[in-house]
């Protein structure tokens, strides 16, 4: 199934059109944050959770791109509905789960309930470096680079301090696998020199994963060998180069490259990123762990830790607040690493703050640790 995503708008229209389709805001209340405009109608807790993430989300972008990117002036327009049925009166794409439309400069998208969920999220994530892209990066890139960081910063996971990028889900590896058996995927030079209207007229779930799985190898394969020549190629061919003319100076011949992709993507094991999921995990209860002892709540143990999370009586900062969805996902994922013989431990040895100890059954210990700043969160990291 493909995922509902929005298919990229490419007719410049009239600013009157513009303020024709701007959605009415008369029902949404307006949140202002570092990087975004929020208008939505969820309760408090579903619009704190977007001014959270939409947060992290921006820094995340900017940390990734840095090397070829922008500065982001003024503030995005992010508008969230909380049923699907008025993000469509407000001008949203049938059969589309969330959209940016570059004409308006806005992003949209519903949550089919009081929280958005992680469909949702991904949708915002994936759509959300489309309008990033556009006002940093600049509308040069070719659409399976532009699609392919999308999809890779869809699949990257939120901890509330931070995101966690570059995991390859198990599921999508699976079916990359059947794909490849199948001869569903085009040629890497095809692929690349998909123009945006090729990319709308024939949209399938196997192009999203090719352009995810060639950003994906970019940036990690080969223990980030093609990283910094990514940055560069991305740089130049959004001044609006031939892509073809800025491939072979840093990549060589792109059949060559192709069989080196192809082996990588092949060979990969079962579960390639599992300690993305253990880091993703550890960060999130050490986020948690660090907004509980900002508010002086101390824990002997992870059990006495998550049994105050089960009975509501985690305590933080209003300043500092995290949806319990989060910490509750992040328990259960702990749960299932436990089944494997690993463990998860609370270390305390005052005066130094408590930390968080993850042991496998085999292979090295992670450390989340944190910092405060006053009563708020300053850091979290993960130590390997």
């Amino acid at each position: 199934m493909i995922r509902r995503t929005c298919v990229i708008l490419l007719l410049l229209v009239p600013a009157i059109a513009l303020a024709q389709t701007k959605p009415a805001t008369s029902s949404l209340r307006t949140y202002e944050t570092r990087y975004y405009t929020i208008y939505t109608d969820l309760g408090r807790d579903g619009a704190r959770e977007a001014e959270v993430r939409m947060t992290r989300m921006a820094d995340e972008y900017r940390q990734r791109t840095r090397d070829f990117s922008g500065e982001l002036r003024g503030k995005l327009p992010f508008y969230l509905f909380r049923n699907e049925a008025d993000y469509h009166a407000a001008g949203g794409t049938p059969n589309t789960a969330g959209e940016y439309d570059p004409n308006a400069g806005r992003l949209m998208t519903f949550a089919g309930g009081e929280q958005a969920n992680l469909a949702t999220w991904y949708t915002v994530q994936h759509e959300g470096f489309h309008q990033f892209a556009d006002q940093v990066i600049g509308r040069g890139m070719p659409i399976a680079v532009n699609e392919g960081l999308a999809e890779y910063f869809g699949e990257a996971l939120f901890t509330g301090d931070s995101f966690v990028a570059g995991v390859i889900p198990p599921w999508r590896l699976k079916r990359v696998r059947a794909s490849f058996e199948g001869k569903k995927f085009m040629s890497l030079r095809e692929l690349l020199s998909l123009s945006h209207k090729e990319w709308n007229k024939a949209l399938s779930q196997d192009n999203y994963d090719q352009v995810w799985m060639l950003v994906q190898y970019m940036v990690h394969g080969d223990d980030g060998a093609y990283r910094d020549s990514f940055a560069a190629f991305i740089r130049d061919i959004s001044t609006g180069r031939p892509w073809d003319a800025e491939w072979q100076p840093r990549f060589g011949d792109i059949d060559a490259f192709e069989t080196k992709w192809r082996s990588y993507w092949t060979n990969l094991p079962d579960d390639p990123t599992a300690d993305l999921y253990v880091e993703t995990t550890l960060r999130t209860l050490t986020s948690f762990l660090a907004r509980a002892t900002a508010r002086r709540q101390r824990f002997d143990s992870l059990e006495a830790f998550a049994s105050a999370t089960e009975k509501g009586e985690l305590k933080s900062s209003e300043s500092d607040w995290l949806p319990a969805s989060l910490i509750n996902d992040a328990f259960k994922r702990a749960a299932t690493f436990q089944t494997t013989g690993a463990s998860f431990a609370i270390v305390s040895d005052a005066p130094r703050p408590p930390r968080i100890v993850y042991t496998p059954k085999q292979g090295s210990q992670m450390v989340g640790r944190f910092t405060l700043k006053g009563s708020r969160v300053e850091g979290v990291t993960v130590e390997r």
